[in-house]
């Protein structure tokens, strides 16, 4: 079957290709009239109409492409409708654009605005937002087309395969395409700008995939597609069982939401809706692709989402987003008895992916404060050609960058990969803008010092990282790069790692005494550089949780009791009453089930203390910084002198039980510690390194970087290991040093 006759695009004229829907020929064959007819015009980006140019002018300063122009212009032609204005163009569906009020939301769900609370049960499932099919007309308004040309909506969607195994008609032209796309295209005929002569740009038939010099110019045109498309219309995939119950789902969420907030009765009408379903529909692998990250961002109004015949808006999904953020764990309480078919990993978990999809709907189009989100995301996204983890960013990047950055299909993704880095360096001088991404592993080809975005980060808590100041206020010389794999900047030498623990990967099963223990570092009396056992302690629970700010001082992870598992005889401790009031108060805000930790972090947080027991932190076993269980007193066992009330009883209670916070605590003590180890120095600094880290890797704070440095001698250059959290290096305390002869200043070669 022979493939679409493209014609050149004058690319000078940023040109495009878009798609108009046909009706087939009458005198068509009839096997072909069942497929779908459409037709590929060229047209430019350039041509708007001398009304809409006028327009641009009076109310934005004559910037066209804006998104916000659009916005107006669209928001302009629906009060004209209301003003009985005769207009010609394309049709859109009025629920696109109008917004309920709070009031009249909250009477369709029979809720009382006065009390926040259900006066009697909203009818479920809810009523459906309009499908594409609808047997009476769907309202609609017409919007005067901004092109000399006509109008274009931006279609997003996940290719998902590679086999062309559907057919329609392009021109005349008998082509194939994947499944997803032919489905896309059978549903978004319907839509009532589709049947009144709306153009739509689809990648997979817009663009000639097998010309390199067409596909580089189009990516790059990418970010003027979508952000000056009249909306972005996305296509989550053809329907299956649950998925119609899930978009419905959507809509009444995000109703209840708009109206009472976090106030909601969860309780009241919560075990109705189809959970299951809902994280299946946010579990589609559509959310997962990395080009939806700048598709979503460029053209945040009037995004339709449609999944087989149901439509969603944007703010719907975001409303429902937010609202099971706000209530993860009661509806983590109602998933538990309904495994998830075929996912077991961590990931199964609606909070994970409802945040996930709210990051999405987050990012906007304006570039530079974006920048590290975005780049996080796209390492974790997946994409068929690994080099548009930068070519797919490029709309959402600073003009800085793009301007230096021009998509070559003809490089390999490790060239790609390499420019990129250098254009960070020389964009923002600074390490801080490509570190913070390596990461030492096996296997690598690329030099330690370009990140490698075909890989998902293995550590949290890099954000905050680099928001210290190890190297001060120093202006160092932008690091320079030396042939094609070096890299030299200026930096200090500060220490060198003495001995490292096991890392969570490493730690044995849940209530496993481990039969050996790690390795002890140098016996050191003074505590290393920490004045006392109490100072040491302190310093310990500020690497554990990297210093994080959200953390609370008021209760260190230090006072987490030790549970000696091979100790403890039966599971009810019935006949014990110290240890039963031990489980039933003192442990219970971290053994339980709460709605902002699982019991999976209570584990986590106990096999690494247990793997890591005999760990020596300048001679004081990691074991000997926590209580042991047997030290827990029972809140009415407890001696107190002068107690005459209950309240105070409870108050005494509170000194020794373990609180939420501890638990927020371990929760981000957890977070930090995966994929690191804690590691102790030769000169008596204790911190966190990535796991990757061996006795004698160099501690070093290289200017122009946030954070301390793990470095590995290699020849006569140096590995990148990863970023560290060194307690007593965050804060520029190095380059006060050097200041006073203590260090001084080095070039270091990075490999």
């Amino acid at each position: 079957m022979a493939s679409y006759p493209y014609q050149p695009l004058r690319l000078q004229n940023n040109d495009i290709r878009i798609l108009k829907f046909v009706d087939p020929p009458c005198v068509q064959q009839y096997e072909w009239r069942h497929l779908v007819h459409c037709s590929l015009h060229h047209v430019s980006l350039d041509d708007f109409t001398v009304e809409f140019e006028a327009f641009s002018a009076a109310e934005h300063g004559n910037s066209p492409t804006r998104p916000q122009i659009t916005k107006s212009w669209v928001d302009r032609e629906y009060r004209m409708l209301k003003e009985n204005v005769h207009l010609v163009g394309p049709d859109m569906a009025k629920w696109r654009i109008e917004r309920g009020s709070r009031d009249s939301i909250a009477n369709a769900l029979g809720m009382n605005l006065d009390s926040l609370k259900k006066t009697e049960t909203p009818p479920y499932p809810p009523p459906a937002v309009p499908s594409p099919r609808y047997s009476n007309p769907c309202p609609t308004f017409k919007i005067r087309p901004r092109f000399t040309w006509g109008e274009f909506e931006s279609i997003s969607y996940c290719w998902e395969s590679d086999t062309r195994e559907k057919e329609i008609i392009v021109d005349g032209n008998r082509i194939q395409i994947t499944t997803n796309l032919e489905a896309l295209l059978r549903e978004l005929r319907h839509l009532p700008e589709a049947q009144t002569g709306m153009g739509f740009w689809v990648d997979g038939l817009c663009i000639d995939q097998d010309n390199t010099l067409e596909r580089n110019h189009q990516v790059l045109l990418m970010q003027r597609i979508y952000s000056q498309s009249l909306a972005t219309i996305v296509w989550l995939g053809s329907p299956v069982i649950g998925s119609d119950l899930a978009m419905d789902s959507v809509a009444h969420v995000a109703d209840i939401y708009r109206v009472a907030g976090t106030n909601a009765d969860f309780d009241f009408w919560s075990s109705n809706v189809p959970w299951k379903d809902l994280y299946a529909l946010l579990s589609r692998v559509y959310w997962k692709r990395m080009w939806i990250i700048q598709e979503l961002a460029l053209n945040d109004y009037n995004t339709l989402f449609i999944c087989g015949s149901r439509q969603l808006s944007r703010d719907s999904l975001v409303c429902c987003c937010d609202y099971l953020g706000n209530h993860a764990g009661d509806v983590k309480k109602l998933l538990l008895g309904q495994r998830i078919d075929g996912d077991t990993s961590p990931s199964n978990d609606l909070w994970n992916i409802s945040y996930h999809v709210s990051r999405l709907f987050q990012i906007s189009h304006r570039r530079t404060e974006n920048l590290a989100i975005v780049l996080e995301m796209a390492r974790k996204a997946n994409v068929k050609d690994q080099r548009d983890k930068v070519y797919g960013l490029l709309g959402l990047m600073p003009t800085e960058l793009t301007s230096i950055i021009q998509p070559n299909y003809a490089l390999s993704q490790e060239d790609v990969y390499k420019q990129f880095a250098k254009s960070l360096l020389q964009v923002f001088e600074s390490l801080d803008a490509i570190l913070p991404w390596c990461t030492l592993d096996s296997g690598r080809s690329l030099p330690s010092w370009v990140p490698d975005w075909n890989k998902a980060f293995p550590r949290h808590h890099v954000g905050w990282l680099r928001q210290r100041r190890a190297s001060g206020e120093v202006k160092p010389p932008p690091p320079r790069t030396m042939g094609v794999d070096r890299l030299v900047c200026k930096g200090i030498h500060v220490d060198s790692v003495a001995s490292t623990s096991f890392s969570i990967a490493q730690s044995q099963p849940f209530r496993t005494i481990p039969l050996s223990s790690v390795a002890t570092g140098t016996f050191n009396p003074d505590f290393g550089r920490y004045r006392d056992k109490e100072g040491l302690k302190f310093a310990l629970f500020c690497t554990l949780l990297m210093a994080h700010p959200a953390s609370s001082r008021d209760n260190s992870l230090t006072d987490i009791f030790w549970v000696d598992w091979d100790q403890l005889v039966a599971p009810d401790y019935a006949n014990n009453s110290q240890m039963a009031e031990f489980w039933r108060a003192g442990m219970a805000e971290i053994t339980s089930l709460k709605p902002d930790i699982s019991l999976d972090l209570w584990e986590l947080f106990d096999r690494f203390r247990h793997q890591n027991a005999q760990f020596m932190i300048f001679g004081q076993p990691f074991k000997s910084f926590f209580p042991n269980m047997r030290s827990y007193e029972p809140a009415f066992a407890r001696s107190m002198v002068d107690v005459a009330t209950e309240d105070r009883i409870q108050l005494q209670r509170k000194i020794q039980d373990l609180t939420a916070e501890h638990a927020r605590n371990m929760t981000l003590a957890v977070i930090s510690l995966e994929g690191r180890k804690l590691v102790t120095t030769k000169t008596g600094f204790i911190g966190l390194a990535p796991e990757a880290i061996e006795q004698g890797d160099v501690i070093a704070v290289l200017f122009g970087c946030n954070f301390p440095v793990a470095l590995r001698r290699f020849k006569n250059c140096y590995k990148y290991v990863g970023e560290c959290y060194i307690d007593g290096l965050m804060e520029g305390e190095s380059v006060d040093a050097m200041k006073c002869g203590e260090y001084q200043a080095v070039d270091i070669t990075l490999c």
